[in-house]
């Protein structure tokens, strides 16, 4: 780091490894027409024109309780409740830190950070920075207009956001200083939920990655452990990263390791651990380069039988000649239900999806930005976006798109509405009608697809650009459609209560991670792990002495008034058969009928006639099973 930029110490570069370039924009650099190299600390204004406060700390900014000198000092903070008077107090001893503040002060309150322009002096020193909200500016106009796009645009988020930090350096004090501090957004912020979920404040760190490379080790895979990780943080939206962060730090890993080949085998064979019917197998070259390499896992030897079974089936149908019989297409397109009968022998169980994770990580996409406007029904497509989330929106696009290629060809008047028709601009004759009233703004169609999807049909919404209405109408908005139809159970996360006993976890695992921290950076000196060991060991043998003691707080979170609470008495469901009384009989039961001689008081299995066929089935049993054997 250059001179001008302040000092960092070795625990600030081992606590934050994250690359400048994050904060810093070398397409906005400006210099100085005067040369100057910064301005004292008093001649500024710590905190800009608005701060009056005189300097207290000493001549290096020591003693001062505004002086961040890193990630201790930031995480001491109270970023919630932080004025933005308050916030103009602070500086800095590096960019890199002042970034870091403003960027976890901006997770905090529901954005994120990035830098932006940069001033340097006539010695090559930057003397000023600004960082922005990530929603400053606009996206260029060229990369809105490309026509044949291949796959859907990235959403929209940059809205000309007006928050901003600018940090000057002070010389005489070498601190960054708060020039000028603006938090006024022009966007709604995001909820604490997804605080964790924005780019910059995603990070795995040296621990994590430990931690997850130490239970992959084992076989277990990456989507188990992501559960584990956020069932011991108190939810997914406390893990501080997405799975697919796991991903590209597993692939980085492997592309540090030099070799590729070696990597895929190792890969493989962590795979073997968990998958008994996994197989490999890899040839080389003459120079020892991987030249074939065959492999296959339970899945696809699973998606084979499939392939087998449909092969079958087909050689079935055409040799008895029932390509035309209803009941056994019928019965092939219920295959799901009975078909497992066939492939039994192959395992399918395991194959299981973070549905709590998948479903918190799309309603972050759909809040996060507005996508690109691609219909001719630009102002229904605009608020169609505001309006429902990202998924519900695509399916709804669609419909904008089909209601491009019709028009309304023609009107009829009834005492109660009016019903509008209409078809296609070319082609088809077809005709579909749609009522309107006016009275109560409501519209339905003939086609009732807005009653069975809950999403207006492409018929409604060329009737909508006739009628010139800019929005859909509430009449055809869905609640559980929209953005906003989990605000009535916000703050409810089901499964991870905020309860007293959630929290005590959650600082226990905070606790844990702080001890895998520790054990890797004592890890790297033998003389510091024997030192470590032996602090640990004495800091335990006090708390047991402790805890012996009887001054320990009871943890236990069962405690209150619903401590005695007991479950509800079982209630005997249909068909479980009677119970037996108290006296060990059981009550009146029907008598059986055998299916086989229609006699009473047995079933088939125990019927004499069947008896007598018995050697006949068992031969016919013994003759499929050795086939199955061959």
């Amino acid at each position: 780091m250059d001179e001008v930029d302040g000092h960092m110490s070795d625990t600030e570069s081992t606590m934050y490894t994250e690359d400048q370039s994050q904060f810093t924009n070398e397409e906005n650099v400006s210099y100085e027409e005067s040369g100057e190299e910064g301005v004292p600390l008093h001649d500024a204004g710590v905190g800009g024109e608005d701060c009056d406060r005189e300097y207290s700390g000493g001549g290096d900014g020591s003693g001062d309780k505004y002086r961040i000198d890193g990630g201790e000092d930031i995480r001491k903070v109270d970023m919630i409740r932080l004025s933005e008077d308050e916030f103009k107090l602070y500086h800095f001893t590096s960019r890199l830190v002042a970034f870091q503040f403003y960027n976890k002060y901006a997770q905090k309150r529901g954005f994120a950070a990035r830098g932006w322009n940069t001033v340097v002096n006539k010695e090559g020193g930057v003397s000023q920075q600004t960082f922005v909200c990530f929603r400053e500016g606009y996206r260029l106009k060229k990369h809105l207009n490309k026509e044949n796009r291949k796959r859907e645009a990235r959403p929209l988020t940059r809205c000309g956001c007006f928050a901003f930090l600018k940090v000057r350096f002070a010389r005489d004090v070498s601190l960054w200083i708060v020039k000028d501090f603006s938090d006024e957004h022009c966007h709604e912020l995001l909820p604490r939920k997804y605080d964790g979920m924005l780019s910059s404040h995603r990070k795995m760190n040296e621990t994590d990655i430990m931690q997850m490379n130490t239970m992959r080790d084992v076989g277990i895979g990456v989507t188990q452990i992501y559960g584990l990780v956020a069932n011991q943080s108190g939810g997914y939206k406390n893990v501080g990263y997405r799975k697919s962060d796991m991903y590209n730090a597993i692939m980085k890993e492997r592309r540090s390791e030099g070799s590729d080949a070696r990597a895929a085998l190792s890969y493989l064979r962590a795979l073997g651990r968990n998958d008994k019917d996994m197989y490999w197998s890899h040839t080389v070259d003459e120079e020892g380069r991987l030249k074939h390499l065959f492999w296959t896992d339970g899945r696809s030897q699973g998606d084979y039988e499939v392939g087998r079974f449909r092969t079958k089936w087909e050689e079935m149908i055409c040799e008895f000649g029932l390509e035309s019989n209803e009941w056994v297409r019928e019965l092939y397109e219920k295959r799901k239900l009975w078909v497992t009968a066939h492939i039994r022998e192959s395992f399918f169980a395991g194959f299981r999806t973070t549905s709590r994770q998948k479903e918190l990580e799309a309603d972050f996409e759909s809040i996060n930005g507005d996508p690109v406007l691609q219909t001719p029904f630009v102002d229904i497509e605009a608020a169609a976006a505001k309006l429902y989330t990202r998924k519900v929106f695509m399916k709804f696009r669609v419909m904008l798109w089909r209601a491009s290629k019709m028009k309304v060809s023609g009107c009829e008047r009834t005492p109660s509405c009016h019903i509008y028709i209409v078809s296609y601009r070319s082609g088809p004759t077809r005709e579909w009608h749609v009522s309107y009233v006016a009275e109560n703004e409501e519209v339905k169609c003939c086609c009732q697809r807005m009653e069975s999807m809950g999403i207006p049909c492409e018929h409604i919404v060329v009737l909508l650009h006739y009628l010139d209405v800019k929005e859909l109408l509430k009449s055809l908005i869905l609640d559980r459609w929209t953005k906003y139809a989990k605000q009535s159970v916000d703050g409810i996360d089901v499964g991870y209560t905020n309860s007293r006993g959630s929290i005590w976890k959650s600082e226990v695992m905070s606790l844990l991670f702080d001890c895998y921290e520790l054990c890797r950076l004592a890890g790297k000196r033998i003389d510091k792990l024997e030192e470590t060991r032996g602090v640990i060991r004495n800091h335990m043998q006090s708390l047991k002495e402790s805890n012996e003691d009887g001054n320990n707080e009871d943890f236990n979170y069962g405690a209150g008034r619903d401590n005695n609470l007991r479950d509800p008495a079982r209630v005997r469901t249909k068909g479980c058969g009677s119970r037996q009384s108290a006296g060990g009989s059981r009550g009146n039961r029907r008598t059986t009928t055998c299916s086989v001689c229609q006699g009473r008081g047995h079933n088939k299995q125990t019927c004499h006639l069947r008896a007598r066929e018995a050697p006949l089935e068992t031969i016919a049993t013994a003759g499929s099973r050795d086939e199955r054997n061959e």
